[in-house]
């Protein structure tokens, strides 16, 4: 448990605005980006109840070792993570038409690229999956992956923002911009825990993968290439979701109500502009009498 951090959601997301936490079975590593910047710190867990975690002896002062690094490392790395955040969030990588070696647009290839780059900044051995799926590892003693999934494609914009959302900005201690919560602000954190461990010298005992999507918001169909040449990691999570554990998400259903040519008071109707995203406004066109209608 010492080895492996994972990162979680706060259960209270909101959109474009995301508290991020990373932790591990005793400490948890906060990274505010919805809560005042100076609240990025690590704050000591308890002991396991009724593990095998003893507080006394060597391995407790390996785990309070950890963590005054992990205090350090924090101290030291957090103007660069905002940083970093804002270099992937400033890119519009909403998918459009796919070309070769970008299958999901040139957008969402950028955002891919660049997070390749920063992984490969941090020591870690990449790959692009054919341009569906970014690859980063930790070399550990074995092959065998424990892998952090999170994604390079955001969904459009939509309506109501005031500020570009492809342009992040920190304001009144948040920053906001399309993808700071979902999913480009985890996915830069996930690469700073991997920098982390890589700092501290010691070989992990297992391989640590970390996977960037590009067609999360789409159907997915990057996991069906990744899996179509690779080996499925050990075990895998995703740093994606308001829920603080999501187990055995099975897929999503989208469809089409078509009806037949408006010919009577209802002249247009619309709302949202994506399927899997709630919509900001929707409106109705109908025509009427006003002097018929019931006061408001």
């Amino acid at each position: 448990a010492a080895h492996c951090l994972a990162f979680i959601n706060d259960p209270s997301v909101h959109q474009g605005v995301c508290p991020l936490q990373l932790s591990s079975g005793y400490t948890t590593i906060i990274a505010s980006v919805q809560r005042p910047r100076n609240c990025f710190r690590a704050l000591p867990r308890r002991a396991f109840r009724g593990g095998t975690f003893i507080r006394k002896g060597w391995f407790y002062t390996m785990i309070e070792n950890l963590l005054h690094k992990a205090d350090v490392f924090i101290q030291e790395n957090e103007d660069a993570l905002f940083a970093d955040i804002k270099r992937v969030v400033d890119i519009d990588s909403v998918q459009t038409e796919g070309k070769p070696g970008m299958p999901s647009g040139e957008g969402v290839a950028k955002a891919l690229d660049t997070a390749l780059e920063m992984a490969r900044g941090f020591g870690l051995e990449t790959k692009s999956v054919g341009g569906y799926m970014g690859v980063a590892d930790l070399k550990g003693k074995s092959d065998k992956q424990i892998a952090v999934i999170a994604h390079l494609d955001v969904v459009p914009a939509g309506n109501g923002w005031n500020s570009d959302p492809f342009c992040m900005i920190e304001k009144d201690g948040y920053i906001i911009g399309r993808g700071t919560a979902d999913d480009k602000g985890p996915a830069v954190v996930a690469m700073y825990a991997a920098k982390f461990l890589r700092e501290q010298g010691v070989e992990l005992p297992y391989t640590l993968r970390l996977l960037f999507g590009t067609s999360e918001e789409t159907g997915m169909e990057d996991v069906d290439h990744y899996l179509a040449s690779e080996p499925q990691p050990a075990f895998c999570f995703t740093p994606d979701g308001e829920f603080p554990v999501g187990y055995g998400e099975k897929g999503g259903y989208g469809g089409k109500i078509v009806s037949p040519k408006f010919d009577g008071n209802l002249v247009d109707f619309r709302g949202g502009v994506a399927t899997n995203a709630v919509p900001d406004r929707a409106y109705a066109i109908v025509k009427a009498d006003l002097a018929k209608l019931p006061a408001a």
